[in-house]
């Protein structure tokens, strides 16, 4: 007879509660280590609309050069970070448009390494674009009107 009476029975309850436990559905955490959540183009006649939704509200500072050329630089600031927004506040991510525009983009990424207070977006083109910048409405979000001729069209 067992000097432990009883402790199989409490290594069985331990087995079943660990099994149980392994069944539940786990928590999906925030990858944390990305900026972008999700960009969508919008083609109308002759522009593209592009649409960039943060995972952290944001604010649109300023864009360079003012309306047109090969390259585009878009400053803005996060206005909330928190434990899983941090890291990647201070990270560069390369962006994948979800769509094709009407111009051709070369190169489009988020820097935040160099200037993590008022990180930008960097798209270059193959051609002369025209552009214009706008804060989204939701603050999570900014949206980019390019055209090879006159954003004018994408009103």
């Amino acid at each position: 007879m067992s000097k432990y009476k009883g402790a199989g029975r409490a290594g069985k309850v331990v087995v079943l509660a660990a099994l149980f436990c392994l069944t539940l559905p786990a928590a999906a955490q925030p990858a944390g280590n990305r900026v972008i959540e999700d960009t969508e183009v919008e083609n109308m006649d002759g522009c593209s609309k592009i649409t960039i939704t943060f995972v952290l509200p944001v604010q649109y500072l300023s864009s360079f050069p003012a309306s047109q050329g090969k390259e585009l630089r878009v400053q803005f600031k996060p206005l909330v970070t928190d434990r899983e927004t941090t890291p990647a506040v201070f990270g560069n991510e390369v962006v994948r448009l979800m769509g094709d525009p009407v111009v051709n983009v070369t190169r489009f990424e988020y820097s935040g390494e160099f200037f993590p207070d008022n990180p930008y977006l960097w798209l270059t083109f193959s051609d002369t674009v025209h552009f214009k910048v706008e804060q989204g409405s939701d603050f999570r979000s900014l949206t980019l009107f390019l055209a090879p001729n006159s954003v004018s069209d994408c009103e």
